[in-house]
């Protein structure tokens, strides 16, 4: 894969040219975003404050980082918005100018194009599939050693939903201050974890003016389509990437709905009670599935494996297409194969029916040896 063959999922219209569904037919797998129905009074909220597209934003978002100034607990300066996470990591590949970085793989594809595309180095540390994926913390600081000027991390990670410690990242951290290194962390499925506190490095940021926390509005709140992201940092390290911000990056009604959205405590009750109940009840409906298996996870998606003989991934997949289900493809992963697949969780009935059809296809084909 060359760096402008970044594969995402969530490409349904393609399915729906494809093979004549309507959109509201198609259940989407292969995009991690949260199936919990939009907090009520969210469509009349936006068509009473439509007008707000007929002026420009605020240019820098006050009422929008003071939002998340209380969301998070860090004052207005230490944040700043963007139009998506994505936005903000490749605005940090070109503030910070960096030589050489370091990048446990696989992860998400846009952390290493957004590098190598300002001309900088990337190696790639190999998270191994016998140890379920698992960032090696210990040999991975050793590798920090190697005079790498920033690493990335990703918690939990994607595509394989493995999750740190805050005393492990604190420990990266730590030793990568030392050595003068920033440290990226992309916390954006952080809020579907179990137990937040103990992997959230919010409350450890202060005492890091290396570590930027990247986070976003698109998969907990489950708005793809606002493209509405923001990061956390020191005042001294975010006014790197604010020099270089285009202006209004975040659009009239993203401001507008950012802060709504955060005050919305019952849809996030939800999406918590939906998470805690759902991810397990999945993963233990795919582990029954027949020539599959299926990684432990503490995100909204689950990576999964085919054990068939003769098959690979894009035949399955074709074949749950024609059926109006997409899964995420993940062997444009580094170090995944084609046999290495990501499904979402989404809601009780469309779980069952996914592991039915799952169950269903795999069961005719043999086992490899």
């Amino acid at each position: 894969m060359n760096n402008s063959e970044v594969i995402h999922g969530g490409d349904v219209e393609r399915v729906c040219r494809e093979y004549g569904f309507s959109p509201a037919e198609v259940l989407d797998y292969s995009a991690n975003i949260n199936p919990v129905p939009l907090p009520k009074g969210m469509r009349k909220y936006l068509a009473t404050n439509l007008d707000t597209i007929t002026r420009y934003p605020d240019r820098d978002y006050h009422q929008l980082r003071n939002a998340l100034s209380h969301y998070t607990g860090y004052a207005p300066e230490w944040i700043m918005v963007g139009n998506g996470a994505t936005e903000l990591i490749y605005l940090a590949a070109r503030a910070f100018e960096l030589d050489k970085v370091l990048i446990p793989a696989p992860s998400f594809a846009d952390f290493t194009r957004a590098f190598t595309t300002q001309g900088c180095k990337v190696d790639l540390f190999p998270l191994k599939e016998e140890a379920g994926f698992r960032l090696d913390v210990e040999n991975f600081i050793t590798a920090m050693g190697k005079g790498y000027e920033a690493v990335v991390l990703c918690n939990p990670n994607n595509p394989t939903g493995q999750l740190l410690s805050k005393t492990e990242i604190s420990e990266i951290v730590s030793q990568a201050k030392q050595q003068g290194t920033i440290v990226i962390l992309d916390e954006t499925f952080i809020e579907f974890v179990d137990d937040i506190s103990q992997a959230c490095m919010l409350g450890e940021l202060g005492k890091f003016s290396n570590l930027l926390i990247l986070r976003a509005f698109t998969k907990f709140f489950g708005v793809p389509g606002l493209r509405l992201g923001y990061c956390l940092a020191n005042p001294e390290l975010l006014h790197k990437l604010r020099a270089l911000q285009e202006p209004w990056s975040v659009n009239a009604l993203a401001s507008l709905l950012g802060p709504w959205l955060l005050e919305q405590h019952e849809y996030i009750a939800k999406t918590r009670q939906w998470i805690t109940s759902e991810r397990p009840f999945f993963l233990a409906c795919l582990k029954e599935v027949e020539h599959l298996k299926v990684y432990d996870c503490q995100a909204n998606f689950v990576l999964c494996k085919l054990l068939t003989k003769g098959w690979n991934v894009k035949a399955l997949q074709k074949s749950l297409e024609g059926i109006g289900i997409m899964i995420r493809d993940a062997s444009s992963f580094p170090y995944l194969d084609e046999k290495f697949f990501r499904l979402a969780i989404k809601d009780r009935a469309s779980n069952l029916q996914l592991a039915g059809e799952l169950d269903e296809i795999l069961a005719l084909y043999e086992i490899e040896e």
